[in-house]
């Protein structure tokens, strides 16, 4: 049985087109609706992630500020970056000498190498060595380092060591360098072991140098008296304009350099020499010679003539009269290679110290008069004591009787003196302050030690109100011989120990003693103890027992 479509409807047994088309049409809206709500919370959640990630974005820039703040203040908080400027001044000054020591101390922190790139003068100072510049970065550092100094005077130091002509000609290069700020030159030292090479650095630095105060040259050799290598006429080619003009220049030291000089100008030069050899020795190569106050030479006058004619000790003499200014010279092994009766006589009229640094150059006391000397020093650098002959003898005792310098100082050394008593010593040097010997073998005519006999006769009375013999010494020292406990402690009693202002007291005594004598020298301590005269203390060792006071 059929039914209407109306009854199926009303029954609900169909649904109708209708009732489906409402259905979906509220599902759509409600989900529509759903969609515009969530929406709107997506963009509010987007929103508010972009807000929080910028948010945190300055966070964590705040966070890194803080951060690098609090390390900064811990690294200053440390002893090495907390340092003050000018104690770091000190310390970069205590290290301006040793360039390795200033080139770490620019790796300790960022401040110190910005402290020390700040100061041009610990730059003025180099130390080269030629291997070290022989690379186009060793020369790039040297270009760094001239212009850290600035503007400042450069103290320089070319140390060659073992390399010779050719070795040398790898790392010329560094000499132009160099050459470029010679007018900034106050210091120019030149180490090595050839002598060709000494000279060929020397006639590198040909040009003016106005700063230049201080030269030395030192040959590296076992034997000072090794021959020549080179004539005079070749050393004059070289050395000719080097360093000059130089109007500065005071201070020469040259060892084991043999200097074409010497050869007297007012004369005629030996007849042995050719016209060309004759026209340059009447010339003095270095003419800066003429304005020094100080002069070091060390087996640098170069040998005789073929002739025999002029011996180094006439040639030293010949420079010695071209230099007038001298207030210090200091010879060793220039010695003298004939009877030097006809020189003449040289008055240095400036020249306060005297240093002969071997016995045998005693010989220029003959033909020197010194009548400002203040401080003779005598020794000989040698393993065993050096025998002075009979002429070198008669210079020093003939300095001494007949036209004696007022000396404030005298200094003995490893030198053997025949017949010198201490009553010459003490009548002809009456200004004496300061006195040193350091020889065991310095006898009187009786053989007594001159240094115990000299401690006899300072510690006599002289009757009042005389003063005692050397009223103004304050030093006096003796080693290698061993002085008797009696004589010291009287020699203390006399002049160190007493109170009265009259009499002049001795600020610095030093000797040696055995070790029989250390009962006297403990007891000379215990009383210095007592009077509170000064600090003294007696040494014993195996090999050595020293006594020494410093008032």
């Amino acid at each position: 049985m059929h039914h209407t479509v109306s009854e199926q409807t009303h029954t609900g047994q169909i649904p109708t087109n209708t009732s489906n088309k409402l259905t979906g049409r509220r599902e759509h809206n409600r989900t529509r609706t759903r969609i515009q709500r969530e929406s709107l919370l997506l963009f509010d959640v987007d929103r508010h992630i972009e807000l929080t990630k910028k948010e945190l974005a300055s966070l964590e820039q705040q966070r890194t500020e803080l951060d690098r703040s609090i390390t900064r203040q811990k690294r200053r908080m440390k002893h090495v970056n907390n340092v003050p400027s000018k104690v770091l001044r000190v310390i970069f000054y205590h290290c301006r000498e040793d360039q390795s020591a200033l080139c770490a101390l620019l790796r300790v922190c960022r401040q110190w190498r910005a402290a020390a790139l700040r100061i041009p003068r610990l730059w003025r100072r180099l130390m080269i060595r030629p291997h070290s510049v022989s690379h186009p970065e060793g020369v790039a550092g040297l270009d760094i380092w001239l212009a850290r100094s600035g503007t400042l005077p450069l103290r320089i130091s070319v140390e060659a060591g073992d390399y010779d002509e050719v070795q040398f000609s790898s790392a010329e290069q560094f000499i132009t360098r160099l050459k470029l700020h010679l007018h900034r030159w106050q210091y120019f030292s030149v180490g090595t072991t050839d002598e060709k090479l000494a000279l060929l650095i020397l006639s590198r630095c040909k040009g003016p140098a106005p700063l230049l105060e201080s030269l030395v040259v030192h040959v590296h050799v076992q034997d000072a008296e090794l021959p020549s290598t080179t004539d005079d006429i070749s050393r004059s080619e070289l050395l000719r304009d080097v360093l000059e003009p130089a109007p500065m220049l005071r201070q020469v030291q040259v060892t084991n350099l043999a200097l074409p000089i010497g050869f007297p100008i007012d004369r005629r030069p030996p007849s042995g020499l050719d016209s060309a050899r004759r026209s340059t020795s009447n010339h003095l190569i270095l003419p800066w010679l003429r304005r020094l106050s100080s002069l070091d030479l060390v087996a640098a006058i170069t040998p005789s003539d073929e002739g025999g004619q002029y011996s180094k000790t006439q040639r030293l003499l010949d420079t010695l009269r071209s230099s007038p200014h001298l207030t210090r010279l200091a010879l060793k092994d220039c010695g003298w290679q004939s009877y030097t009766d006809a020189l003449p006589v040289i008055t240095l009229d400036h020249l306060h110290t005297l240093e002969l640094r071997n016995a045998e150059s005693l010989v220029f006391l003959r033909h020197l008069d010194l009548p400002t000397l203040r401080f003779l020093d005598i020794t000989s650098r040698r393993t065993t004591h050096a025998p002075v002959t009979k002429i070198c003898y008669n210079a020093f005792r003939s300095m001494l009787l007949t036209s004696p310098p007022p000396l404030r100082l005298l200094k003995i050394e490893s030198v053997h003196f025949l017949n010198i008593d201490a009553p010459t010593l003490v009548a002809q040097l009456p200004l004496l302050e300061s006195f040193a010997v350091y020889s065991s073998s310095q006898k009187t005519i009786k053989g007594t030690p001159i240094v115990t006999e000299l401690l006899r006769l300072l510690a006599a009375p002289l009757p009042s109100p005389a003063l005692p013999h050397w009223p103004r010494l304050t030093a006096f020292a003796a080693a290698l011989v061993e002085l008797p406990g009696l004589v010291v402690l009287r020699f203390f009693l006399s002049r160190i120990l007493p109170r009265q202002a009259a009499i002049p007291s001795v600020k610095v005594f030093g000797c040696i003693f055995s070790h029989d004598e250390a009962e006297h020298f403990r007891m000379l301590t215990r009383m210095c103890r007592n009077y509170r005269a000064g600090r003294s203390e007696a040494f014993q060792e195996p090999n050595l027992n020293f006594f020494s006071y410093v008032g």
